[in-house]
């Protein structure tokens, strides 16, 4: 018996980003748009702007990624980009 499982939008979503912090090069926010069709910004702007102000995530060439002092505490930044279940309203805004 093979059990194909498909994620959802938002499983997807959560799934790129978590994978995408992860590594050193981070997330390319292009591909993310071209993905998913979605502004990174519309759904996650505040997140972002709020672990640039603590200098725990950076963006650089087009990339969002954690800084040094982010990886320490990455488990914590991962939670907050947990997509509540309205995330669809927020992304068409």
């Amino acid at each position: 018996v093979t059990e194909i499982h498909e994620n959802s939008l938002k499983d997807s979503i959560e799934e790129f980003v978590f994978l995408g912090l992860r590594k050193t090069e981070g997330i390319s926010i292009n591909d993310f748009s071209i993905k998913f069709d979605r502004d990174i910004y519309k759904l996650y702007g505040e997140i972002i702007d709020k672990y640039i102000r603590l200098k725990l995530l950076n963006i650089a060439q087009n990339r969002l990624y954690l800084t040094f002092d982010g990886i320490e505490v990455s488990n914590s930044i991962m939670a907050d980009f947990i997509l509540d279940n309205d995330f669809n309203s927020k992304a068409e805004e």
